[in-house]
C-alpha cells in the first residue's frame, strides 16, 4: 500500500493490490472503501461534462429460481 500526505497531513492512499480471493474481510473492507470514492469520481466528472444530468440508480434482481428437475416435471 503506498500513502501520500496531502497538505494537511493527513494520510491519502494513492495506490493498494488487491487479492485474488475477495471472500478476505481485510480484501473486502478495502473494496469496500474504495469503490464510493471511485464512483464519486465518476459522478463528478459526468456532471462537469453535462450540466443536465439525471441519474437512475438502479439495482436488478432475479426471481426465485427453482432446480432443473422441478422445471422438467412442470413440462411434462
Amino acid at each position: 500500500m503506498c500513502f501520500v500526505k496531502d497538505g494537511q497531513a493527513h494520510k491519502k492512499l494513492v495506490q493498494t493490490l488487491f487479492c485474488p480471493p475477495r471472500l478476505r474481510s481485510l480484501c473486502m473492507w478495502r473494496r469496500a472503501m474504495k469503490q464510493p470514492n471511485q464512483l464519486t469520481q465518476i459522478l463528478e466528472k459526468a456532471v462537469k461534462q453535462q450540466k443536465t444530468v439525471h441519474f437512475l440508480f438502479l439495482t436488478p434482481t432475479v426471481e426465485n429460481t427453482t432446480d432443473a428437475l422441478s422445471i422438467n416435471k412442470k413440462d411434462q
